[in-house]
């Protein structure tokens, strides 16, 4: 190495100490100093300074030199100096200089650059201020705010610790205008990277209360990574003896989050004793509207209506029809979310289905990608393209279409005259509850189109959900403008006829808005773990009801306790169930209203009776073979089949054939509820339960 590549070398090493933490910086100072010291000890010994002449010790002359700005001038005026004087001002000269320069200048320098570093520390993201209580999430996207909004919210004390890629003053900026400002103080922003570990352990996991990886949405490897991250987090927590109560992993992609509700790929994590909770962004969006029917804007509850309007009873001659225009992530996640959840008594074999028409101007490919993603259900259940039946594609005579729903594709544009009249001749048509769902990935053009129906569709007060970006203040205020009532004067065959009508945009609602609240439907979550308790109680007694009396002692911590030992698989097949239970509820109603008995609220249902439970049961069945489908389940084979007759054995059915068989996502329940067996009576009983789940979600 030759001398200026050394030189080049001591550089480096001085730069890289130099700009390193405050710590290296403060102990460099020091080492100068006490060098610089030794050296005007041992001068101060040698020279006139430690004679007996001078009136301060050697020692005490070094620090004066050092440490006293004005020492030099004192020291010139002393008289006791003689023939060393030319040695001794030298020295006093360089050593003041060498003393101005490390405590007035370095030290100084020092200082305020340990200020400055933690000042720019703080705006990089760099300083963690919380060891434990704290909520943690991990990355930004726009939902972020309405997360830091429902948990600022709902723990008033707590910091939450935001840990981001992108640059500190950029999430700071964006927070600033989307919360408010008692919020943001308590938010903490950290630079780093979910998927590096180092990063990981500063945020303290394992003393949190509770995790969000959330990441960034628009970028493909979303979902890989955030499977890394909530990996890397198990590893890291598996350590420690604490561990944070929850952990909510975001997931863009329907497939993987579809998988994710078949398969229990963290079963370590939940052993730990920490609940993992899946979610999407637009299967949530699918709650707020056809089950809870309001979303939450800071504080402010604005509502949607029923999809069954005041509900559906057994003898009603209609159905549901709801249209989704634009077949994007979002649009098909609402379609599936719909089959899973809009069940209703009336359904007869190929009469009163559920329907769900998807209308794309590009939906040749993408009916394709949705009968690949769904086959097991299309191999049994028939569809309509373009106005034709399609048979299904496995499965033919009573093994097929028995499902009360059925899908529609049909291939235009909506802007079209053809597609706006066929809008029209479903609004007016007397049997169908219509709803359109807006949700093409041009925002503009739900908005355009939505404005600009058919005069029909308003009159007759179809519900027309529009997707939105972010607020949803315009189309909030255009419908509270348009919410009172007009009158509307026809004659005809010369009779005056006058007719009460809302305004043009009444029935206009906005969904899909990134800024509302990030909240969970506790009430649903909370039917959902007893509605598991019992299928738990109903597997111990080998798939025989428990006894109501001995059920309805159980504790909450019991439930609980079964719930989170659950595989989340298992938990998503719960919580669908307990979505349906507010349609049974309103289909219970219409029909005793029906029958002249008037329930002026669900708190006031009583009893089921038993023609209800009986009626109700087939629709839970219903629901649970599409929900089964469409989550990755297929019907059997004849020789699959836990009812064929060619497996009875000495009289006997095969269950070990059944039971091994729904490891291989093969399910022999999946058929028409009078092919059952006794499982009927656990339908039955999901219903006879309905009261007391509601009471219990209240407590």
């Amino acid at each position: 190495m030759n001398k200026k590549t050394k030189i080049h070398s001591w550089c480096l090493l001085f730069d890289r100490t130099f700009s390193g933490n405050i710590w290296k910086q403060i102990i460099i100072l020091l080492g100068v100093a006490l060098i610089a010291l030794m050296l005007g000890l041992i001068v101060c010994y040698l020279l006139p300074f430690g004679n007996q002449g001078s009136r301060l010790p050697f020692y005490e002359w070094a620090l004066y030199l050092f440490i006293d700005g004005n020492a030099l001038s004192n020291l010139y005026m002393d008289d006791y100096l003689n023939g060393d004087r030319f040695w001794v001002i030298l020295f006093a000269v360089l050593g003041s200089f060498l003393g101005i320069v490390i405590f007035g200048g370095m030290l100084v320098s020092v200082l305020s650059n340990m200020l400055e570093r933690r000042i720019e520390n703080y705006r990089q993201g760099k300083n963690i201020y919380v060891i434990s209580g704290h909520y943690i999430i991990l990355g930004y996207d726009e939902i972020v705010p309405s997360i830091i909004k429902q948990l600022c919210t709902a723990h008033p004390s707590a910091y939450v610790l935001l840990q981001s890629s992108l640059p500190s003053e950029i999430i700071s900026e964006k927070l600033h205008s989307s919360i408010a400002q008692d919020f943001e103080k308590r938010v903490i922003v950290k630079n780093g990277h979910r998927t590096s570990i180092d990063d990981l352990c500063e945020l303290k996991l394992s003393s949190s209360q509770e995790i969000f990886i959330v990441g960034d949405r628009s970028k493909s490897s979303h979902d890989a990574m955030n499977i890394d991250c909530l990996e890397k987090i198990r590893n890291i927590i598996k350590e420690k003896n604490n561990y944070p109560s929850c952990i909510t992993t975001v997931f863009e992609d329907p497939d993987t989050f579809a998988a994710l509700q078949v398969v229990d790929l963290f079963e370590e994590i939940r052993n730990l004793g920490v609940e993992l909770k899946p979610y999407n962004f637009y299967s949530d969006w699918a709650r707020k509207i056809f089950v809870d029917c309001e979303y939450i804007d800071d504080t402010e509850h604005f509502s949607y209506p029923h999809i069954d309007k005041k509900g559906i009873a057994d003898n009603d001659d209609v159905y549901v029809h709801l249209v989704i225009v634009g077949m994007s992530n979002f649009g098909t996640t609402l379609g599936v979310e719909a089959a899973k959840i809009l069940h209703f008594p009336n359904f007869h074999k190929n009469q009163n289905l559920t329907r769900i028409t998807f209308i794309d101007i590009d939906v040749k490919q993408t009916r394709n990608v949705f009968l690949t993603r769904y086959r097991h259900f299309f191999e049994i259940q028939s569809h309509k393209y373009n106005e034709q039946n399609v048979p299904a594609t496995r499965f033919k005579g009573n093994n097929a279409d028995f499902l009360d729903v059925e899908f529609e594709f049909i291939e235009g544009d909506i802007f079209s005259l053809e597609i706006q009249s066929l809008l029209s001749k479903w609004t007016i048509d007397g049997k169908q509850y219509l709803s359109l769902i807006f949700a093409m990935s041009d925002l503009r053009l739900n908005m355009a189109i939505a404005l600009n129906l058919p005069d029909e569709l308003y009159e007759n007060a179809t519900p027309i959900f529009v997707r939105q970006k972010s607020s949803s203040k315009f189309l909030n205020l255009l419908h509270e403008k348009s919410n009172c009532e007009r009158t509307k004067i026809k004659i005809e065959k010369k009779v005056v006829i006058r007719k009460r009508l809302k305004g043009k945009f009444a029935q206009i609602y906005p969904f899909g808005m990134a800024d509302i609240i990030f909240d969970e439907n506790k009430r649903s979550l909370k039917v959902a773990e007893y509605i598991n308790f019992l299928y738990a109680k109903c597997e111990e007694n080998n798939w025989n009801i428990p006894n109501p009396e001995d059920f309805k002692k159980c504790s909450w911590d019991e439930v609980h306790m079964a719930w989170k030992n659950l595989p989340v698989a298992h938990q998503w097949s719960n919580l669908y169930c307990a979505y349906n239970i507010e349609y049974r509820i309103r289909s219970i109603m219409l029909m005793r209203e029906k029958e002249g008995i008037i329930i002026n609220s669900t708190d006031s249902l009583g009893e089921i009776q038993e023609r209800e439970i009986e009626v109700l049961g087939r629709v839970e069945h219903n629901r649970w073979n599409v929900e089964k489908l469409m989550l990755g389940y297929r019907k059997p084979t004849e020789s699959e089949d836990y009812y064929s007759d060619i497996n009875i054995i000495d009289g006997k059915k095969n269950k070990e054939l059944k039971n091994a068989h729904k490891e291989l996502y093969i399910h022999s329940d999946i058929r028409p509820y009078e092919e059952l067996d006794d499982i009927q009576e656990i339908d039955k009983e999901i219903i006879r339960y309905i009261p007391w789940f509601q009471e219990k979600s209240k407590s």
